[in-house]
């Protein structure tokens, strides 16, 4: 009767692993579409590079939720991606950093995280 049992456990056990190893899988296959171009994944904003808009250095244009253009201010811009009317893929957060003067029609300035060309 004991065989039994440890048979039955074993082939629980085991099929709890082979189900465990799945779904491990299968998690990193989906986490695998972050390249360094591409299309957007969760959470990422797909924006344009502006350069010297309106006389205001450094601006990314995006689509706000009601489908109106924004303006951001980016506090840290990575050099190597300003270039007018490149397409890039970025997430962000507010930054307390000050929008200057000739930028004032910016919308908000922010933090970017993640920038990679689109």
């Amino acid at each position: 009767m004991c065989i039994i049992v440890k048979n039955v456990n074993m082939k629980f056990a085991l099929f709890f692993t082979v189900v465990a190893l799945l779904i491990g899988c299968a998690t990193s296959k989906n986490n695998s579409s972050t390249g360094s171009e591409g299309t957007a994944t969760d959470g990422e904003i797909e924006g344009v590079v502006r350069v010297n808009y309106k006389g205001c250095g450094t601006l990314i244009e995006i689509k706000g939720n009601d489908g109106e253009k924004k303006l951001l201010y980016p506090a840290n811009m990575d050099e190597t991606m300003i270039s007018e009317g490149l397409k890039i893929l970025f997430t962000y957060i507010p930054s307390r950093v000050a929008v200057p003067s000739e930028c004032a029609f910016a919308d908000q300035s922010v933090a970017i995280d993640n920038l990679r060309k689109k």
